[in-house]
């Protein structure tokens, strides 16, 4: 037995002593008002039954209260003890089940049970996570240690060393991307963000992001179908800026040379709803259903313009603002992402 499991035994030992106690002393106390008020029965054989009576009463009111409390209090703390040393020695699987007459005593067990989900929940994420950062950043590492270490050769032609430049920043842009998104996705995940809404105008926002990425798709040589109508909103500007610079943004590096991508945004009854459509390499079944999980990249031709993260981002703060993202995409035709959201709480 452990310390606190004898603590806990101690307590109970103490307590139907202290009752045992009372009821003694109680009926000493009502046995000396009977004698005093009626002398007539201090008789041997009514002292000796008095005190029978006294000691039996004592006993029964101790065993019913011993069952009680081990029954209703006790044992439910004791399992609830050696499910805490499980936890403390890093077992998340175990769980508490108790079903006791005091409300108060299943709360504690459900509640148990909520935080050990929740603990295993973040260790599996934790696993996860470490796992896939440190493969994330082992590669643009090694890269850019590679390539620094190609450039102290001073024997280097200019366009070489133009060229290991170019590669050097295109890996660090990729690590300064992935720590942004991860320090994203952590305080999205752990509600630590700002949660401030603004009035803006959505489809300015949209359309400066278009602006934005202009050096990614006329490279490509890429055509654009517009449609934005004039829409107000309230929300969270800086995460909803996220959302449609990462769909915009994946749109254009899965469409092919000279392709054409279609974006429009529409106010609907109660909601408003933005769609962006590419004619470009399009997605099989396998990758369509992990497209917004952390860290996975389907297209592996492409997996050095990306970290994984870019979907994950919008499927968080979509689901943050109460809204929903669709996907629909065909291998080789393309896809079409639509985010809805409510404007119940939007100004006009």
């Amino acid at each position: 037995m452990t310390k606190k499991t004898l603590s806990l035994v101690g307590a109970f030992v103490l307590i139907i002593f202290i009752i045992m106690l009372s009821v003694q002393l109680t009926m000493m106390f009502i046995g000396y008002i009977a004698f005093h008020f009626r002398p007539s029965i201090l008789n041997p054989h009514s002292h000796f039954s008095f005190v029978i009576t006294t000691h039996l009463c004592s006993l029964v009111a101790c065993t019913f209260t011993a069952f009680v409390f081990s029954k209703i209090v006790l044992r439910p703390i004791l399992k609830l003890n050696d499910a805490m040393l499980q936890v403390s020695k890093g077992d998340f699987s175990v769980k508490l089940n108790i079903d006791s007459s005091a409300k108060e005593i299943n709360q504690m067990g459900a509640s148990f049970n909520k935080m050990v989900d929740g603990l295993n929940s973040i260790e599996m994420f934790r696993n996860d996570f470490v796992s896939n950062v440190s493969h994330e950043l082992k590669t643009p590492l090694a890269n850019i240690e590679g390539y620094v270490t190609l450039l102290q050769d001073k024997n280097l032609s200019v366009e070489e060393r133009d060229e290991y430049l170019d590669i050097l920043f295109q890996n660090t842009r990729k690590l300064s991307n992935l720590t942004r998104n991860i320090l994203s996705l952590t305080k999205l995940d752990t509600s630590q963000f700002d949660t401030e809404k603004t009035l803006f105008r959505l489809d300015e926002q949209i359309r400066g992001i278009i602006i934005m990425l202009e050096p990614m798709w006329s490279e490509k040589h890429i055509d654009f179908d517009i449609d934005l109508e004039k829409i107000n909103f309230y929300g969270t500007e800086e995460y909803l800026f996220t959302v449609w610079k990462n769909l915009i943004e994946n749109a254009i590096k899965f469409s092919y040379a000279n392709g054409r991508i279609s974006i429009s945004l529409k106010k609907l009854s109660h909601q408003v709803v933005f769609s962006v459509a590419d004619n470009g390499i399009g997605m099989s079944e396998e990758i369509y259903g992990h497209i917004f999980e952390k860290f996975y990249q389907g297209d592996k031709a492409h997996h050095t313009q990306g970290n994984g993260l870019g979907l994950a981002l919008v499927k968080k703060i979509v689901d943050i603002e109460k809204g929903s993202v669709d996907v629909k995409s065909a291998e080789g035709k393309g896809s079409v992402f639509t985010v809805t959201l409510p404007v119940i709480e939007n100004l006009k």
